[in-house]
């Protein structure tokens, strides 16, 4: 489906499929859509990545920028080809309360220090290591309405579900937009419980992953 067929949907749903005399404006109706798309990447994670940090570790450096326009969640981190357990800095906080300053190391443990800083601890003792992101993608925003979202098919129809909901919710109709609410988390349910997963509907493959 196309944006604008979600959208449409989405108007069916709300009884007003007439764009020209509605409640509400085609922007804010692109604007829900654009919002749906983000949430069934995350719920679905996909579209994925991978990239990599420039320059690699540097020693006694613990935390490393990220591109935070691109990345929607992080799946997982490598450190030198090896996965590292991701934790909060409360877990840190909990195992040992200097762990700011401990002695430079081979990593134990990842952190997100902020929503574009990832910190390693203890901080590596060498330099150059790679360090390589898996990650769920922000999704493209569409440009025109014959854009398809990237995400599995299966989860098109519940874009109008999600759209009606916040169209009621922004003008009261509380007890409608909770009922798109529902129908909208079990549709989604539904999909997942059944949908293969993009990696091997579309055949996906890690090679060429870029850089930050």
């Amino acid at each position: 489906m196309t944006r604008d067929e979600i959208i449409a949907n989405a108007r069916k749903l709300i009884y007003e499929t007439d764009s020209s005399n509605s409640h509400f404006t085609p922007e804010e109706m692109i604007a829900w859509y654009e919002d749906w798309h983000r949430d069934i990447a995350m719920y679905s994670k996909w579209p994925k990545a991978e990239a990599t940090v420039t320059g690699g570790s540097i020693i006694g450096q613990s935390t490393y920028p990220i591109d935070a326009s691109k990345v929607l969640e992080i799946l997982k981190v490598y450190y030198n080809k090896k996965p590292i357990e991701m934790k909060t800095v409360e877990f840190l906080d909990e195992i040992d309360p200097e762990w700011r300053t401990v002695e430079d190391d081979d990593p134990e443990y990842v952190y997100m220090m902020d929503s574009d800083v990832i910190g390693f601890y203890p901080a590596p003792k060498t330099a150059g290591d790679e360090i390589r992101l898996r990650y769920v993608k922000i999704p493209n925003k569409s440009t025109v309405g014959m854009d398809v979202p990237d995400v599995s098919v299966g989860y098109h129809i519940s874009g109008g579900l999600y759209i009606a909901a916040q169209a009621h919710r922004s003008i009261g109709n509380s007890d409608e937009a909770d009922k798109m609410d529902t129908l909208y988390m079990l549709k989604k349910k539904e999909v997942k419980g059944v949908i293969k997963s993009p990696e091997k509907q579309q055949g996906w493959d890690w090679s060429g992953a870029g850089n930050y």
